[in-house]
């Protein structure tokens, strides 16, 4: 049966338009105006929603294998449509790592199962998988294990993957695909026992930051005019300089920032663990300055970082980095669009950007052809409880948050989910 769409605003090339939309099977048939229902079609009434192509996070920590505890791939995904989300990029920091084609199969396996949204994966950098990095992304691609790139970790965070040797980070320069850094010089961090935000900020600087990604510049040279780099969670306006400095150069950059880097700033908010993460939530410049780049499209994407952990573990005396983020990161920008930062035509478009970015086929756009992933946004006062939230993590810094729009329907692939 075909599903006709109607009296909505959908965007599309930029905007808010006035159209239906025709759904068969998976795929979007038809955006028109001019769309008339024949006897096998269900109509769906928009009740004048804005409708978005699907959200995608390029950025997303499943905990799946090894800390199912934590989440899995029904708990997260359902999370994800929550957010309005309809694909996510899991990385790589499991328990094993993703380091090799075994491992990205299992994780495969698993999604296939349980994931209510489209999914990929990335490959985590080692010193002993280097040298055979080509091998493993050409076995994924024969078994349609869907791998969009290459993850290093320059600086210690959750788990046990960590790069430090820039002849290493050349040879994944060296295979093509997007290589994406989390941006923290190794030694420049200091471990001790959390007390305050601030601390945690003190014990991994922005110089940290900027120090890593000028190593990055480093392993990039000799591959410049090939070499796709993608900054994860930028957190730092010093950060944000050099990388600009590196794009002015000619290198072929993408940024990412996360919900909480563009929201939250350690003069406005509470110390607490709850808010414990890497890199850490910077000074209000910072903010500011991440929160400049985004309406001025010098921010690529945006990715949550969705990094849950249980409860008990972040109030406890040595508490983790990194809470949820799917459900809360459209409500938390949303406060940017309230503010006249951004608007919301800009915010859509970097909710969907890293589809372009990673080259997903059929995805992204509402148009004929492409798989039907919407989101409908209602205008309709909303609360985000995190107590009732569907990641296992039920905490979040943006707990009790309100939006002046709602996440009200999710399509994925034609079906709605959500």
């Amino acid at each position: 049966m075909k599903t006709l769409i109607t009296n909505i605003k959908a965007f599309i090339n930029g905007n808010f338009i006035d159209t239906k939309i025709l759904l068969n099977d998976e795929k979007i048939i038809e955006v028109s105006e001019n769309i008339t229902a024949d006897s096998d079609t269900k109509v769906i009434d928009g009740k004048n929603a804005y409708v978005s192509y699907g959200f995608i996070d390029p950025h997303v920590h499943f905990r799946t294998p090894g800390a199912e505890n934590k989440e899995n791939w029904n708990s997260g995904s359902k999370a994800a449509l929550a957010g309005g989300f309809t694909y996510v990029l899991d990385m790589p920091n499991n328990t094993p790592a993703a380091t090799d084609f075994d491992i990205l199969k299992k994780k495969t396996e698993i999604a296939k199962k349980d994931s209510l949204v489209n999914f990929g994966f990335y490959l985590g950098l080692t010193e002993e998988n280097s040298t055979h990095l080509s091998e493993i992304l050409e076995q994924c691609k024969k078994d349609s294990v869907p791998v969009f790139g290459i993850k290093v970790f320059l600086g210690a965070s959750t788990g046990s993957l960590l790069v430090e040797n820039i002849e290493t980070i050349e040879k994944a320069f060296a295979v093509g695909v997007p290589v994406l850094f989390h941006g923290e010089e190794n030694s420049l961090l200091k471990n001790s026992v959390f007390t305050t935000l601030e601390q945690h900020e003190a014990n991994r600087p922005a110089k940290a930051e900027i120090e890593a990604i000028r190593k990055i510049k480093k392993a990039a040279e000799k591959y410049k005019n090939t070499a796709k780099i993608y900054i994860c969670h930028l957190s730092s306006d010093g950060g944000l300089q050099e990388a600009l400095k590196m794009r002015n150069e000619g290198f072929n950059i993408y940024l990412e920032a996360t919900p909480h880097h563009l929201v939250l700033n350690l003069e406005a908010i509470t110390s607490s663990p709850i808010a414990k993460v890497n890199p850490p939530i910077r000074h209000k410049n910072d903010m500011t300055a991440l929160q400049n780049a985004l309406k001025n499209s010098q921010i690529d994407c945006i990715g949550t970082d969705h990094a849950p952990h249980l409860i008990e573990e972040k109030t406890s005396d040595d508490p983790p980095s990194g809470f949820p983020g799917l459900e809360t990161a459209f409500y938390a920008l949303n406060t940017l669009v309230s503010k006249k930062v951004i608007t919301l035509e800009q915010l859509i478009e970097k909710l969907t950007e890293a589809y372009k970015i990673f080259n997903i086929a059929m995805h992204g756009e509402i148009k004929a052809g492409y798989y039907a992933n919407l989101v409908f946004l209602q205008h309709k006062h909303t609360v985000f409880n995190a107590a009732n939230a569907n990641t296992k993590a039920k905490f979040s810094p943006f707990d009790n948050i309100t939006s002046d729009i709602s996440i009200e329907h999710v399509f994925v692939n034609g079906k709605q989910n959500y």
